[in-house]
């Protein structure tokens, strides 16, 4: 494993001075996001997080691993079971903070769906008539959560942890556009904001492309970068991962 390692890194050293990114397969997916997020943390001085809709932990690991940030998380997910896992992870992660709670628009009570593969979550019920790309994902049960605004829950948040510029992360399924709503009241803290838009709709009712992009327009933002989510499902997009960052 050691010489194996020495050849690895060497191979890496060698590239580089060669000018040539040598890239691990496993990240080739996501590498330009990581790429557009590392710099924006740098070029904004993001200190803070948002990870809303953290499911179990794979965007702290995204961004530990491939973005290689390490400073503040702040991760929100109202999945009871999802939180035992992510309670459980953080421990090992003295900067990672998880609230077991939903984000939204208004503070009220509104059906949260579980489906059968958790990642799919959320309180729009899923829609397979555009495409039958997920048309497996089905509802196992529904419970109902409280939702809180970002922008009244922020207040306390910063009472006990201190940050100034913050990169919001939102992956709601689509419910984005209701806490970014939520977050009216906060806007001067975010530097950048990173959502799921959808071209062909898997949730009933959720917003287009169309609207997402009028939504955070209105609000001072514009599109700096898109990310396909569905190179599996070709020829067709179904969704991507946008970036928005202040005008």
């Amino acid at each position: 494993m050691a010489l194996r390692k020495v050849l690895r890194n060497s191979f890496f050293l060698i590239a580089r001075k060669l000018g040539v990114v040598a890239i691990p397969e496993w990240r080739l997916d996501s590498y330009f996001l990581a790429m557009r997020i590392r710099k924006i943390i740098s070029e904004y001085k993001i200190d803070c997080i948002f990870d809303v809709g953290a499911n179990i932990g794979q965007y702290r690991d995204f961004l530990r691993t491939n973005v290689g940030y390490d400073g503040l998380i702040i991760s929100f997910e109202p999945d009871p079971q999802n939180l035992e896992t992510l309670h459980e992870a953080q421990k090992k992660d003295e900067k990672w903070i998880v609230y077991g709670y939903a984000l939204g628009k208004d503070r009220k009570p509104l059906d949260f769906h579980i489906m059968k593969k958790s990642v799919f979550n959320s309180f729009l019920e899923p829609d397979s008539s555009e495409t039958e790309a997920f048309k497996n994902n089905s509802v196992i049960k529904t419970i109902r959560l409280e939702t809180k605004r970002l922008d009244e829950v922020i207040k306390d948040i910063k009472k006990t942890h201190t940050f100034n510029n913050v990169f919001l992360k939102l992956d709601t399924q689509g419910f984005d556009l209701e806490v970014f709503d939520g977050a009216s009241g906060c806007l001067n803290l975010i530097h950048g904001v990173q959502t799921e838009v959808s071209v062909m709709p898997i949730y009933k009712n959720m917003p287009a492309f169309e609207d997402s992009l009028q939504a955070f327009k209105s609000k001072g933002f514009e599109v700096s970068g898109l990310y396909s989510l569905s190179e599996s499902r070709f020829p067709h997009a179904i969704e991507f991962d946008c970036i928005y960052l202040p005008k």
